[in-house]
């Protein structure tokens, strides 16, 4: 998002005052300065006489900005502002606490999580009793975003709102208390920062410990192919167990990690007893799908609060679907349908069931009452084209290759269309509806394509990407060896499919790489459950093992 400095006083007509004070912070008055750094009208002097001064700037401006000193004299002026508030006035105040330190080589730090206190009064309906404030850009009770000023202010002057502007007015909510905020703060400061990554090897760790208990009691070749199949279907538990424990907020990291990978691993365990090879997939993906649906639908708190949410710490949003999770549902959701469709012979009807499929969650991961992730639908609709393509009964001809083609720009027009109609308020329909022209849409792609590079130049982010590149090629080195035991198309589909989810978030999203790695991740996890088979193992073992 580009900052445009002297936006907001050039909106306002006569421009902005500003009233400061010898032992105050003279660089707030930038927020009263037009865009050639003009201030309308400008008064400085002793701390005593602030309430007095905006009084008399109030008189001829309709916009005054006040930059309080700290200490007492700081406190004892805005009391008087609030005391000398008129009833239809707004009084925004913001307190921003220090920067911290840049690290020595020069670039700010990333896992670090602001949360600068604000106060509004007046925005909204007068109200008694204690609330908190909201605005469409959090969505989140007691919280707003430093973009939503502008609006909050220009909605309350009655002046129109510039058409660049991508925030929304700040209004009254329920009350949530900052002992509270200071809590999700912290969380959100702390929880992304490796418990992902840890939690994900955590369920491998424990799955291979499973594996070597199981070896050890009932010897190897009995127990490699029970072993692989816990292993990847706890695996594919793990994005539901990410959002169940979120509501537990464990405070400790080493909680969090333990509950999520031994959670995930006792469900691939129980799953496998349950569901004879190959229809154990179906159960882990039914219920993450429809666990992030519920949790999304009804304001995506657990997902906000997860190892698999928004990131904050980098600017993120505070709700729908992150990049990272972006990949795992339409591959989840494939996986579901061919172990559900198996060795079943392609149709029209199973067609038509994934298309069907892959709009519907389009639609969850895309809307923005919902996910809120317009990348999200390029890649849910670049995965299911392809597995669509996979199961056309008659194969692919020239004319469904040309029907592909248009799936990208059909999904994006499709979610114009939903957003609008049924007030999504999603960022893809505030920046066309608001876009000022070719040179802002520009903007935004080359900006998306220049975080991604600047996520590949990170070293973790490099090395798991050029890991995640030699994990497809070696998938397709050994094809042969590692998916002859599947039969009939819907697995390929969801393979090729799911690899397919993967490139095209990469190649459409500003984390590109993060969405390829996931992917990979998902699909070798696939793969291990495909080796799992009861039938390739040398000794089967129990009659529990055959397949169905």
């Amino acid at each position: 998002m580009t900052l445009r400095p002297g936006t907001l006083a050039r909106a306002v007509p006569g421009g902005a005052g500003f009233v400061g004070a010898r032992a105050s912070d003279d660089d707030v008055a930038i927020v009263a300065a037009d865009e050639r750094g003009r201030v309308a009208a400008f008064s400085n002097g002793s701390t005593t006489t602030i309430g007095e001064r905006v009084r008399q700037l109030l008189d001829t401006r309709r916009l005054v900005v006040v930059a309080l000193p700290g200490g007492d004299a700081g406190r004892t002026a805005f009391t008087e502002l609030v005391a000398a508030r008129g009833a239809d006035e707004l009084l925004m105040v913001a307190h921003l606490p220090p920067t911290p330190a840049a690290p020595s080589f020069g670039r700010p730090p990333t896992r670090f999580f602001r949360l600068p206190a604000v106060g509004v009064a007046g925005a909204g309906a007068a109200s008694s009793g204690r609330h908190s404030v909201r605005s469409g850009s959090t969505r989140r009770p007691g919280l707003v975003e430093a973009i939503d000023i502008l609006p909050t202010v220009l909605d309350h002057l009655g002046v129109r709102v510039p058409d660049a502007v991508r925030g929304e007015p700040v209004r009254e909510t329920s009350w949530i208390s900052p002992k509270r905020l200071e809590t999700l703060r912290l969380r959100w400061n702390d929880v992304r920062d490796g418990r992902q990554a840890s939690s994900l090897s955590g369920v491998v760790g424990i799955a291979l410990l499973v594996l070597l208990v199981l070896g050890t009691v009932r010897g190897m070749r009995a127990a490699l192919r029970p072993g692989l199949r816990t292993g990847a279907l706890a695996v594919m538990w793990w994005p539901t167990m990410v959002l169940l424990v979120a509501a537990l907020e464990p405070v400790d990291k080493g909680t969090e990690v333990g509950l999520i990978a031994m959670g995930s691993v006792a469900l691939g365990a129980l799953t496998d007893r349950l569901l004879r090879w190959p229809r154990g997939p179906v159960l882990p993906a039914a219920v993450a799908l429809a666990a992030y649906t519920l949790d999304l639908a009804t304001g995506g708190t657990l997902l906000t609060r997860s190892a698999l949410g928004p990131s904050l710490i980098s600017g993120g949003r505070f709700y729908g679907i992150s990049n990272e999770l972006e990949p795992l549902l339409p591959i989840l959701l494939l996986l579901g349908l061919a172990a559900l469709v198996g060795v079943r012979e392609p149709s029209r009807r199973l067609c038509v069931a994934y298309v069907v499929s892959g709009v519907a969650l389009g639609l969850v991961v895309g809307w923005g009452r919902l996910g809120a992730d317009v990348g999200g639908v390029l890649t849910i609709g670049g995965g299911f084209t392809v597995a669509t393509l996979l199961m056309l009964p008659r194969g692919i001809t020239r004319r469904a290759l040309v029907v592909a083609a248009l799936v990208p720009f059909l999904a994006i027009a499709a979610l114009i269309a939903v957003d609008l109609g049924l007030s999504g308020g999603s960022h893809l329909s505030r920046n066309l509806t608001r876009s000022q022209g070719f040179t802002d849409l520009w903007e935004l792609v080359s900006r998306r394509y220049r975080l991604a590079f600047e996520v590949l130049r990170e070293g973790r982010a490099l090395s798991s990407f050029v890991g995640a590149a030699v994990g497809i090629g070696f998938a397709l080195r050994n094809r042969a060896a590692l998916y002859a035991p599947l039969r009939g198309r819907a697995w390929p589909a969801a393979l090729v499919g799911g690899l397919a989810c993967g490139v095209m978030g990469a190649l459409t999203n500003d984390s590109g790489p993060v969405l390829l790695t996931n992917a990979v991740i998902a699909l070798a996890a696939i793969t291990v459950y495909i080796q799992g088979c009861p039938e390739l193992a040398p000794d089967v073992g129990a009659r529990a093992d055959r397949p169905a």
